[in-house]
């Protein structure tokens, strides 16, 4: 069954502006290198994604991003990210999901501001 929203934030709450990126990325679950599913939109501060299976809210993940293009030396960002959210259409077999960032290191910080900068666009 979908889990509805635990936490409703609306644009005005948030610090930065969510951003589309022109290409998708992929994003791995660390635990078990499996995808999670793919990037819908970032800011510096979280992330959402889209799933062809369930993501349970309220769990901490250790992902990675794997970036279309390497930026600098790197080709992915490790991310540990809490799931505030997540619903879906199971009918579709699509689910959504909603991530806090609460530990990257100062380069997946720079390297996700490049991301934005160079493949974003605004999401509403």
């Amino acid at each position: 069954m979908p889990q509805e929203p635990v936490a409703n934030i609306s644009q005005q709450d948030r610090r930065h502006e969510r951003h589309e990126l022109q290409q998708p990325l992929s994003v791995l679950n660390l635990h078990d290198e499996q995808s999670l599913g793919a990037l819908v939109n970032i800011t510096i501060e979280g992330l959402m994604l889209i799933a062809n299976k369930p993501i349970e809210c309220n769990r901490i993940y250790q992902i990675k991003l794997v970036l279309p293009n390497p930026i600098g030396d790197h080709d992915s960002i490790e991310l540990g990210v809490d799931c505030l959210w997540s619903r879906g259409e199971e009918q579709y077999q699509r689910y959504w999901a909603g991530f806090q960032i609460i530990d990257a290191s100062q380069s997946s910080i720079k390297i996700i501001e490049s991301l934005i900068r160079d493949y974003g666009h605004f999401s509403e």
